[in-house]
């Protein structure tokens, strides 16, 4: 028996449903999750759910270690990457009651989460990158030449597509070096862009890969997309798994150029939003993800998912009524 609890569930109701089928397969496995509002979505679809404060209040981490004992919870899937490092920091408390963080190491978090360390990762790792300023680095010799234009600047720590813009001019790098804090500046890419959805074991070894086509993009998330069975793409992002050292799912950006050219951009230490497609496709994350947690060896399964299936997103209503307090 395998419990999982979802952190931050929010809206996820399809990685949720997935879960939830494979546990009632099993017969004897269940899927919690935990949230601060009552109104999120998802929660509606878990087998049980739990209001817990904010990630940041000090009472987070004991309710979640009395959720998880209670629920004989073995696995723990964060979602929400603000909430990542005081989960990575009491790592033990979990282990300690026989809960498993399926999160990367407090390292492979802060490369993630810093963009600039991302762009230094990709570079040492010996994989194609945008070349990426922090806003010191830019010279006026720089700055001024046309050929320099256009770039793109986005915050170095955050998340979607927030506060991410392309520019053209010295004049409007300078208004979003001013409006947005902390930022970087980067190479601009034109190609078509790809995330992977990627799973590695507790050694940090490659489990699974699924490249998906982004064909339309909605606030940062996906809401068109298709798998594509690419060696060249699924062979770097191995390798680019493997070096960062990453433990569970990773979601990992890339852009082919039109010359063929593969560049990588960002990596994610945590479930996609379009991850239900590479489940769709033939990856089984809630099976493999609880044989790696008792410790069952999962051999490698790159490769095998399903070639051209498209997910096309669209939003639905859930309705119920609460009871009088």
């Amino acid at each position: 028996m395998v419990n999982f609890l979802f952190t931050s569930i929010g809206r996820r109701v399809e990685l949720v449903k997935h879960f939830c089928r494979w546990a009632e397969e099993q017969g004897n496995s269940k899927i919690v999750s935990v949230d601060i509002s009552s109104l999120a979505p998802a929660s509606y679809f878990t087998h049980k759910h739990y209001s817990v404060p904010r990630f940041n209040d000090s009472q987070y981490i004991p309710a979640l270690l009395e959720i998880c004992e209670k629920e004989n919870i073995r696995g723990l899937i964060p979602l929400l990457e603000p909430e990542f490092p005081v989960l990575s920091e009491n790592r033990q408390r979990f282990e300690a009651i026989g809960t498993t963080l399926v999160l990367s190491s407090a390292k492979v978090l802060e490369t993630c989460r810093d963009k600039y360390l991302t762009y230094r990762f990709f570079r040492s790792a010996g994989i194609a990158t945008p070349k990426t300023y922090l806003p010191e680095e830019l010279t006026d010799n720089e700055m001024l030449s046309d050929n320099l234009f256009p770039l793109f600047i986005k915050p170095r720590s955050g998340m979607g597509s927030a506060n991410t813009f392309k520019v053209y001019g010295k004049r409007e790098l300078d208004f979003f070096l001013d409006y947005i804090p902390n930022p970087v500046v980067q190479e601009y890419i034109e190609g078509i862009e790809y995330t992977m959805d990627v799973l590695n074991d507790f050694t940090g070894t490659t489990i699974a890969v699924v490249p998906r086509e982004r064909i339309e993009v909605r606030s940062g998330e996906v809401s068109k997309s298709r798998t594509v069975k690419d060696p060249e793409l699924i062979s770097l992002t191995i390798k680019v798994a493997e070096k960062l050292g990453g433990i569970g799912p990773l979601t990992i950006q890339a852009f082919k150029k039109t010359d063929g050219e593969i560049v990588f951009t960002e990596i994610n230490p945590r479930f996609g939003g379009g991850v239900p497609l590479a489940i769709e496709a033939g990856v089984k994350y809630p099976e493999l993800l609880s044989r790696i947690i008792i410790g069952k060896k999962v051999e490698p399964q790159v490769g095998e998912f399903k070639d051209g299936l498209y997910m096309l997103r669209y939003d639905d209503a859930l309705y119920t009524v609460f009871p009088e307090e």
